[in-house]
């Protein structure tokens, strides 16, 4: 008669982070088979990984090759061909090879098996990946036993690191020229904290080359902030942005804070305008776009703020009229 084949092995419980290298699963893996069953071979290994949540993002390194959890058929590198089917939120994969595996090889293959998430978001949580059969090559007649259930199982926790978020807009020269109407900075704004479900709390720019005290203002969420050392206040306009202004000689630092959405934020930066109430200094005055933070924190090395890789400067050149001469 045929005897069931056996396996033993160390579960592990890894953590995998964001960014991070895959883990492994199992470790000193022993596979047996039944007495008199020397000459056979190990046919089939069924798996289960509970709680996917990440698509293709998540995936199983098998025999040397990244399997991923969706459904679908995969050969790996040494031969083997992987069999994914997803019930709900839990992936089966079937693993077989022409020519079967000795036991050796299959021993290997189950110590290689590692988790990974390429994800950007990858959702936080438990995935547990569950070997649940193996699978002899002496056949099941005649009270012969070829398949052995199996309970072996690794949790892996996921822990999603913050990632930096992205601002980018269209700049160009600019134009105010005395008592005309306030010019637009910015357009074409996009912005995101790459993770769902963060926000935007501050936004840093500069204004330099000022000269001309509370003439010169920026409109923001439809509120005119002065661009004058210790300014304070609340935008009205909707958004609720709190600003701050401190000047250093001719440059402003201008900090607004608040809890914005991505398309909140656009909408902030795309209605954001300069303008010089009075005779105004001719020259440049250049808008810089200096820091951007979201919600996210820094856990496990992960980055709430962006300070390079943000739109270009915007200059905006301030035209003086000539006024007629009194007698």
């Amino acid at each position: 008669l045929n005897h069931a084949p056996t396996l033993t092995t160390t579960a592990e419980t890894p953590t995998f982070v964001e960014k991070g290298g895959a883990v492994s699963l199992f470790s000193g893996t022993a596979i047996g088979l039944g007495t008199g069953d020397g000459g056979q071979t190990i046919r089939q290994l069924v798996l289960t990984v509970s709680s996917v949540s990440d698509g293709a993002a998540e995936q199983l390194t098998i025999d040397g090759t990244a399997v991923a959890l969706v459904a679908g058929t995969t050969t790996t590198s040494g031969g083997a061909t992987v069999v994914v089917t997803v019930a709900g939120s839990t992936a089966t994969l079937t693993v077989t090879r022409g020519g079967d595996f000795t036991t050796a090889a299959a021993q290997t293959l189950v110590d290689g098996l590692t988790y990974g998430n390429g994800s950007v978001d990858p959702t936080a949580g438990a995935r547990v990946v569950t070997l649940t059969s193996i699978r002899d090559s002496g056949g099941s007649g005649a009270g012969s036993v070829d398949t052995t259930a199996l309970s072996a199982a690794a949790t892996v926790t996921v822990t999603p690191v913050n990632d930096a978020p992205t601002l980018a807009a269209t700049v160009g020269a600019k134009t105010f020229t005395e008592g005309g109407a306030a010019v637009a900075l910015w357009s074409g704004v996009t912005a995101s904290t790459i993770e769902a479900g963060q926000t935007f709390g501050q936004i840093r720019l500069t204004v330099s080359g000022l000269s001309d005290g509370v003439n010169e203002q920026l409109t923001l969420d439809g509120s005119a902030v002065t661009l004058t050392n210790g300014t304070t206040g609340t935008t009205t306009g909707g958004l609720g942005v709190g600003y701050a202004v401190s000047v250093t000689g001719s440059t402003a630092t201008v900090t607004l804070t608040g809890a914005l959405s991505g398309a909140q934020l656009t909408s902030l930066l795309q209605g954001a305008t300069y303008r010089d109430l009075g005779n105004p200094t001719a020259g440049d005055r250049v808008v810089t776009l200096t820091s951007v933070k979201d919600s996210g924190g820094t856990a496990n090395g992960g980055v709430d703020t962006t300070t390079s890789g943000l739109p270009a400067a915007e200059t905006v050149t301030v035209a003086r009229l000539n006024h007629a001469p009194t007698l």
